[in-house]
């Protein structure tokens, strides 16, 4: 499918003040891969706006008045246009004008998030030393995957700590696991679904 195709938009729409950093945040994890053009949007399902790259999601969950003032549509894609301190300006574009497809389904992963276990809290520093020291009880209270007699080497799950830069600074946030390798960061509104990696301890 050709770029061109999918700007036929319905409006467009500025966020300002405290709700363009959650648009940010939620950015972060739209989908560069233009092969995947499903998730190269925000995407906008109850009062919820989701964007996913496969290996993470945000979700910012939308008060009355945000859907009110700002015009968000269930159903309708996002595209994220610029952003900035203050201000973030998105295209609508409307699924049924535009032929995306359906977006991956977000509840079906929330709800595996829902059975969780709380590991530490963690709050975003813009200092290397600041970060070091409050992501470490994170790293630290990561599951292990048991040794089985294909892999005798105990396996320590492992977090990609750059998929932590979009979170805003100094917003404290409860850090949670589940049984499906997925480490969840939430801070009301904001929701952040980490997939983990395995990490093999060959040292043990």
């Amino acid at each position: 499918m050709k770029k061109e195709k999918l700007l036929k938009h319905g409006k467009f729409i500025e966020v300002i003040g405290s709700s363009a950093a959650d648009i940010g945040f939620l950015a972060a994890a739209v989908c560069t891969d233009e092969t995947r053009y499903f998730m190269n949007f925000v995407y906008c399902d109850e009062n919820k706006l989701i964007a996913t790259d496969g290996r993470r999601m945000h979700i910012v969950e939308l008060s009355e008045s945000q859907i009110e003032i700002f015009g968000f549509e269930i159903g309708h894609f996002y595209r994220v246009l610029k952003i900035t301190k203050s201000r973030v300006w998105l295209a609508d574009l409307p699924k049924e004008k535009n032929g995306i497809g359906e977006f991956p389904n977000w509840k079906r992963i929330l709800d595996q998030a829902a059975e969780k276990k709380k590991i530490a809290k963690f709050e975003n520093s813009n200092s290397m030393l600041g970060f070091s020291q409050n992501i470490k009880p994170v790293l630290d209270n990561l599951p292990e995957k048991a040794p089985t007699d294909y892999n005798p080497n105990p396996t320590k799950y492992s977090l990609n700590i750059a998929y932590l830069k979009p979170l805003p600074v100094g917003r404290p946030f409860n850090v949670y696991v589940n049984e499906n390798n997925m480490a969840i960061f939430e801070s009301e509104p904001l929701t952040a679904l980490l997939m983990l990696t395995e990490c093999p301890n060959y040292f043990s």
